[in-house]
């Protein structure tokens, strides 16, 4: 798969800051204020009305929602007399009493983690009256939605922690086997026990487990290897994709589906199709996966990153922010939605969704970016909106985090050129230089432009070097400055 983390920003930025600078120079004509206006036309009555509706039934839908978790609390707040417990229940119930009387249509995800959070509590409780041996104030209902299951990336079928990977099975702290099912952000696994599916903190995983007899596991690998040879097939095209034997990988998963057309399957065939560039194809058997289960984001993810690498920004968008709706903590999500939002000209949507990964990133997993990344790419949207007293420090957050990447430090060299720092510019875009030797023409023209404008020698054989790479504005430049 690509690894995106080094595709910071628009090729055509140079344009952008040409742009820019118009602007700044001479403002917006009262005839161009008109022509902008023209652009938004008067909806219509009815156009507002589905529009009101669509967000009434959004209300009205997590209104039910949070009516159905307060039941939950008072049936859970019946099978214990922990006064500790009872009091975590009282604050999740006082805080979701206290949501309805906001927009229930925008809290969706709100309500959505406080049901995560008491799963997590009760795993606790569990833990605690286990090792006190009162098994009789034992939680028994835990309230697990199947619609909620999610992957923090799609580059690979199964993403491993060194300790536990996917379709192991465990023993937790309250003494209950689980399966794994896959990893969610590094701190909660998915897991299925008794046949219901749900979240667990990895630190009530105690020990691993051999299969225990008379208990049964309803995932969709239990439907499609019903027997030790559907096992071997599946595991053996997972051995493959991680040895990237593409291939190999899909011809064992065609086996499987012509036995069940499991929507999981047609999920790992597309990442072996992905994985051979085959987007199409792996786009029409992601297809399939989403037909079957719309509301697993991990299908979203995958669609969304496949769109990206056929250049089909819009689409790619639109399925990256489905995903995020089912499940809003996948940074690397977020990371390629901000890229794709700045090649559309979107620098405050790609700083909205910088700030994404700042508020949720985790370091116990890996991502497909890096933080200094990430504050490089907030600093130079706002460098491109003429915020350089807010992109400064980010830029320099950035350089402290790392100071191996060149485009990290061609970002501050820009930035010090827009505010007339020009010796600042030079050693920055110096820097730059003796870290990226090739494709390096953008460092060489503001370093060439910065030794003009302090009149000092090498500007123009730097822009000319810039311009040996194929950058035309070198050569324009050349013959505004240096042909006298």
């Amino acid at each position: 798969m690509k690894n995106i983390e080094n595709e910071i920003r628009p090729v055509n930025r140079l344009y952008l800051v040409l742009i820019m600078m118009i602007v700044w120079g001479f403002g917006l004509s009262f005839v161009q204020a008109q022509e902008i206006q023209s652009m938004y036309n008067q909806h219509s009555m009815d156009d507002l009305k589905q529009a009101v509706m669509h967000r009434q039934a959004i209300f009205d839908n997590n209104r039910n929602k949070i009516n159905d978790l307060v039941d939950w609390i008072y049936k859970l707040k019946s099978q214990t007399n922990d006064t500790e417990f009872l009091n975590i229940l009282d604050n999740y119930q006082k805080k979701l009493i206290a949501l309805k009387g906001g927009d229930l249509s925008v809290l969706g995800d709100e309500i959505k983690k406080i049901e995560w959070e008491i799963n997590d509590e009760i795993l606790k409780h569990n833990s605690k009256q286990s090792t006190s041996s009162n098994s009789s104030s034992t939680i028994t209902e835990n309230k697990f939605n199947t619609g909620d299951h999610v992957m923090t990336s799609t580059d690979s079928p199964v993403r491993d922690n060194p300790n536990v990977n996917a379709n192991e099975l465990f023993r937790t702290s309250s003494n209950q086997i689980v399966k794994i099912l896959y990893n969610v952000n590094g701190v909660f696994y998915a897991i299925e026990i008794d046949g219901k599916q749900g979240f667990i903190s990895r630190n009530f995983l105690l020990e691993k487990v051999n299969q225990p007899e008379n208990q049964n596991f309803n995932n969709h690998d239990s439907q499609t290897q019903n027997n030790d040879e559907d096992q071997l097939i599946y595991q053996s095209a997972i051995d493959a994709y991680k040895l990237g034997d593409f291939p190999t990988a899909r011809k064992n998963i065609d086996k499987l589906l012509t036995k069940n057309n499991d929507p999981e399957l047609h999920y790992f065939r597309g990442l072996t199709l992905w994985g051979d560039k085959k987007y199409n194809e792996a786009i029409a058997d992601i297809d399939q996966s989403i037909s079957s289960n719309p509301n697993d984001p991990r299908y979203y993810f995958a669609r969304g990153n496949l769109l990206y690498q056929m250049n089909d920004l819009v689409k790619s968008l639109i399925d990256l922010t489905k995903g995020l709706k089912l499940y809003p903590y996948n940074t690397d999500a977020y990371f390629l939605k901000g890229l794709i939002k700045s090649k559309l000209g979107d620098n405050h949507g790609a700083i909205s969704d910088y700030d994404s990964i700042l508020k949720f990133h985790s370091d116990t997993i890996r991502h497909n970016y890096d933080l200094a990344t990430v504050y490089n790419n907030k600093a130079y949207c706002l460098i491109t909106l003429g915020d350089y007293k807010s992109s400064l420090p980010l830029v320099n957050k950035a350089l402290n985090l790392d100071q191996s990447h060149a485009y990290i430090w061609e970002t501050r060299g820009e930035l010090n050129f827009r505010v007339g720092k020009f010796q600042e510019c030079i050693n920055d875009m110096s820097k730059a230089i003796s870290i990226e030797k090739n494709n390096n023409s953008l460092f060489y023209y503001y370093s060439g432009l910065s030794k003009i404008k302090l009149k000092i020698s090498g500007g123009c054989e730097d822009l000319s070097k810039a311009g040996e790479q194929g950058m035309v504005e070198a050569y324009d430049t050349i013959k505004k400055y240096c042909n006298k």
